[in-house]
């Protein structure tokens, strides 16, 4: 990310790929749901020539991983996940930060709660101070919603688009754009992070990822809406 501070990134949508020292229940991963999940996240078969895609540290374990993290609030649904995978994707020339994280839940009623946990979430965090994220050690930033919104061009009815800004005290900032979609047991959160407003090519590319794992999403067995 450059110039930018690497906790703005991780206190961001990114922080799944730090460690919650307050996880100690190992959870079972439920029947099929680790392929699923292996099924849906975006692979280089989806993507131009060139573009790299590398699975993050931790990036397929649940335990001591973060999902959801807004404004420092809690999640109870993370307490549901049973299976995750989470990678990175590197166009060349393009200095964006693209991730892609895929999470299987218990049921699909789990799954739609932690979707309605984070909606709630990202329209409740607050703008006029400065609130420490959920994962010690990280700076508080101040987040800005500039927009919350489904998008219709995606096959998947279930989806939420947010754009933000968070800002450190120190006046450093990252937008944050995410697309989120459900489907059954079974959420896809796409995620850019950019130095300052994303381009429209960024924009058009972090759909195209979203669109492809929409695509996949609709055909796991057993997804009907809960």
């Amino acid at each position: 990310m450059g110039r930018l501070a690497t906790a703005v990134v991780i206190a961001a949508l990114l922080a799944a790929c730090t460690e919650d020292p307050r996880s100690t229940t190992k959870r079972p991963t439920g029947p099929d749901a680790a392929e699923q999940v292996e099924t849906v996240v975006v692979t280089t078969q989806d993507l131009p020539r060139g573009v790299e895609v590398e699975l993050i540290p931790q990036g397929d374990v649940v335990e001591g991983q973060t999902t959801l993290d807004e404004c420092g609030q809690e999640f109870p649904s993370e307490a549901d996940r049973v299976a995750r995978r989470q990678v990175t994707i590197a166009y060349p020339g393009d200095d964006g930060s693209y991730s892609h994280e895929v999470v299987a839940y218990g049921t699909n009623e789990q799954a739609l709660a932690a979707l309605h946990e984070w909606r709630a979430a990202v329209r409740s965090c607050p703008e006029d101070r400065f609130v420490a994220p959920r994962e010690p050690g990280f700076p508080p930033v101040r987040t800005q919603l500039l927009e919350l919104h489904a998008m219709s061009v995606l096959a998947v009815p279930d989806n939420s688009v947010a754009r933000q800004v968070l800002t450190t005290e120190k006046g450093e900032s990252v937008h944050v754009a995410a697309i989120y979609q459900r489907y059954g047991r079974v959420l896809s959160a796409s995620y850019l992070l950019t130095s300052g407003p994303p381009t429209r090519r960024q924009v058009d590319r972090l759909t195209e990822q979203a669109s492809s794992a929409g695509e996949r999403l609709l055909t796991l067995p057993g997804g009907e809406p809960a």
